[in-house]
């Protein structure tokens, strides 16, 4: 589906309500070192095994950060984004 999607080798994607990191994962292998990932959540403990799992796939071009939608703020502009809200 993300394929589908337009998710291509470079891309800077935003992962919104990234939990525990699966599609944030997913999407960094997707992107590959050349691009990046950013998940957002608002949750410090899902957050936490994000970044483990992440560090376990030696996966180094995604990022996780703590945030609410409403008030994240980003450097720079991002290609697509994800959302995987409840």
């Amino acid at each position: 589906m993300l394929v589908r999607a337009g998710i291509v080798t470079g891309m800077r994607v935003l992962d919104v309500g990234c939990g525990v990191g699966d599609v944030s994962l997913l999407v960094a292998s997707l992107v590959g070192p050349t691009g990046s990932v950013i998940g957002v959540d608002s949750s410090k403990e899902s957050l936490d095994r994000a970044r483990s799992r992440a560090f376990q796939a030696n996966l180094k071009n995604v990022e996780f950060m703590e945030s609410d939608i409403t008030g994240l703020v980003l450097d720079s502009p991002v290609d697509a984004s994800w959302g995987g809200l409840y």
